[in-house]
C-alpha cells in the first residue's frame, strides 16, 4: 500500500507531535486511543507519517499502519485492512512474520473471511508474541466507507481490553458517525484539535516556515507574508497555492496567479483555489482532453500508471504528459497518477464545480469500452507461459517465478491488471448502453476463460464475482436475451 504524504518540516507542529509522544510513553492504561480529529486539509496525515517514521526508528515500540484513501477501492474499504497491517508489522518483527505466514498457510481462504475473523487470526493472535508496546496507526478513517469504518472502530475499541500492549492512533475528520463512537469514551485522549485557522498563532507560524522554505525563490518577503495571512492557517490551501504558483511560467504569470490567490474568495477557501485551477485548465487548447483525463481518474477504482491511462483514454503519450504537467497542483504523477488530496476529488463532485462538470454515465461508458477492449486484445491462453508440452498444467504454487512473470506481463500490457480486476464494475453500470453491448458480447463469447485463468494466477479468483455483477445487471434491465450466448458462463 503506497503512502502519498510527506513528513512535517523540522520545527513545525511541535505541540501536537509532543502530545502524541507523551501519550505513547504514558504507562497509564486508561487512555489507549489517541484521536487526532480536525477538518480536511489541516495536516493530520503529515503528522501521522512523521510519527510513523519516528516510531520505526524507536526500539521499544512496534508500529503498524493503514492509510485510508478514497483514491483506491483497497484503501477505502476494510477488506485488506488486517492483511496490510499484518504485513507491515511482520516486516518489522521476524517472529511475528513467521507466525503470520503459518496462519495463512493453515487457512488458504483466510483473506476472504470477515473482518472479525481476520483480525483475530492476523492481528490479535500474532501480536501476543510481541515483546514491546504496539501502536496501531489508522490514518484518515473517514475516507473508509461509512458502514465499514463503523464496524472497524467498534472492533478495535472492543479488542483493546484483551490486548494490553496495544495502543491506537487514529485520525479523522469530525464525521458524525465517528464522533458518535469515540466521543466521550474514557479510553480516548485528544479528540478535536485546531490545526487550522488564524486563532492559533502556531498554525500561522508553521505555514510561514513552509512558505519560507518552498516559495523563497518565487515570492518577495512581503508577498510571502500576504499569502501566509491569506491561507487562514489551512495547510492544504498553502500547499496547493504553492504548486499552482510553481505552474506559472515566468514572472508575469506568477504575478497573475498570486493576485488571483490573494483576491478571489475568502481567505483559506480551498474551493476557490480549485475553481481558479479549473478555470485556468479550461482556457488550455487541450481542455477537452484535460476534461477526459480528469474524469477518467475520478472514475477509476484505483490509480493507474501513465501508460495505462494513455491506453484507457486514447490520448497519445506526448499530449498526456503535457496535460498531467498542467495539473500537477492537484494530481501526483509518480508510479501512478492520483489525487494529491481528497478535497479536490470532493470538489469535482460537488455543486461548487460549475466550470468542469462530469457526466458519470458517459465516462463509465467510455471506461467500460476501454477495459473490454484491453481484455479482448491482451488476453490469451497460458498468458504467463507456464505450461509445458505434454505435461499437466502446473499449480500456481509450483511456479517459482510467477511474480516475475506477472510483472513482465504488466510491463507489456500496462492496462491489463486494472481491466481484469474492475471490468465488471464499469460494464455493469452501463450495460444498457448500445455501444457497450457489442464489445461486452465479444468478450464474454471469446475471452472469458482466459480471464479466469489470469485471475487465478493473480491470486484474485474471488473477482469472478464480476460475472455475477454483469448477470444481475442484465437481469435487472431484462437484457439477458442479448447476452444469451454467454449466459452459460456467468
Amino acid at each position: 500500500m503506497e503512502i502519498q504524504h510527506k513528513t512535517c518540516l523540522p520545527g513545525t507542529r511541535v505541540q501536537i507531535l509532543q502530545e502524541i509522544r507523551q501519550w505513547r510513553l504514558d504507562p497509564i492504561a486508561d487512555k489507549r486511543i489517541f484521536w487526532l480529529c480536525d477538518v480536511g486539509g489541516s495536516g493530520k496525515s503529515t503528522v501521522t507519517l512523521t510519527m510513523c517514521k519516528e516510531w520505526d526508528n524507536t526500539k521499544d515500540v512496534l508500529a503498524g499502519r493503514f492509510f485510508f484513501s478514497k483514491n483506491a477501492r483497497q484503501t477505502s474499504e476494510t477488506d485488506d485492512f488486517c492483511s496490510v497491517f499484518a504485513e507491515d508489522i511482520g516486516a518489522r518483527n521476524k517472529i511475528i512474520l513467521k507466525q503470520i505466514k503459518m496462519i495463512k498457510e493453515e487457512d488458504p481462504h483466510l483473506l476472504g473471511r470477515g473482518l472479525y475473523h481476520q483480525f483475530a487470526k492476523l492481528i490479535e493472535e500474532p501480536l501476543q508474541l510481541a515483546t514491546t508496546d504496539i501502536v496501531l496507526v489508522i490514518d484518515a478513517v473517514d475516507e473508509c466507507k461509512k458502514k465499514m469504518r463503523g464496524e472497524l472502530i467498534e472492533l478495535l475499541v472492543e479488542k483493546l481490553s484483551s490486548m494490553p500492549k496495544l495502543k491506537l492512533f487514529i485520525t479523522s475528520r469530525p464525521e458524525p458517525d465517528i464522533v458518535a463512537i469515540l466521543q466521550g469514551r474514557a479510553i480516548v485522549r485528544g479528540m478535536h484539535f485546531k490545526m487550522h485557522g488564524k486563532e492559533q498563532q502556531s498554525n500561522l507560524d508553521d505555514i510561514r516556515a513552509y512558505v519560507d522554505v518552498h516559495l523563497v525563490d518565487l515570492l518577495t518577503e512581503p508577498q510571502r507574508s500576504q499569502i501566509v495571512e491569506r491561507s487562514n492557517g489551512l495547510f492544504i490551501w498553502i500547499t496547493t497555492a504553492h504548486l499552482e504558483l510553481q505552474q506559472a511560467q515566468g514572472p508575469a504569470a506568477v504575478g497573475t496567479t498570486l493576485k488571483s490567490l490573494l483576491t478571489r474568495g475568502e481567505g483559506g477557501d480551498i474551493n476557490q483555489v480549485y475553481t481558479n485551477i479549473l478555470r485556468r485548465l479550461r482556457r488550455e487548447p487541450s481542455s477537452g482532453s484535460i476534461h477526459k483525463v480528469m474524469g477518467t481518474i475520478l472514475t477509476l477504482f484505483e490509480p493507474v500508471s501513465t501508460k495505462a491511462l494513455e491506453e484507457m483514454t486514447g490520448i497519445a503519450d506526448s499530449e498526456l504528459r503535457l496535460i498531467l504537467r498542467s495539473m500537477q497542483s492537484v494530481f501526483r504523477v509518480e508510479r501512478v497518477v492520483e489525487f494529491l488530496h481528497p478535497t479536490f476529488r470532493e470538489y469535482l463532485l460537488s455543486p461548487y464545480n460549475v466550470d468542469m462538470p462530469f457526466d458519470s454515465t458517459s465516462i463509465q461508458s467510455d471506461l467500460a469500452i476501454s477495459v473490454l477492449t484491453v481484455l479482448q486484445k491482451d488476453l490469451k491462453e497460458d498468458i504467463c507461459g507456464i505450461s509445458v508440452p505434454n505435461e499437466p498444467y502446473p499449480r500456481n504454487a509450483d511456479v517459482m517465478d510467477l511474480d516475475k512473470r506477472l510483472e513482465r506481463l504488466w510491463t507489456s500490457f500496462p492496462a491489463l491488471r486494472y481491466a481484469a480486476k474492475y471490468w465488471g464494475y464499469h460494464a455493469s453500470t452501463v450495460v444498457m448502453e448500445e455501444h457497450v453491448v457489442r464489445p461486452l458480447r465479444m468478450f464474454l463469447e471469446s475471452q472469458i476463460l482466459y480471464l479466469v485463468e489470469l485471475l487465478s494466477l493473480m491470486g484474485h479468483i474471488h473477482l469472478i464475482r464480476n460475472f455475477e455483477e454483469i448477470r444481475q445487471s442484465c437481469a435487472h434491465q431484462r437484457f439477458s436475451d442479448e447476452l444469451e450466448v454467454s449466459s452459460c458462463y456467468i
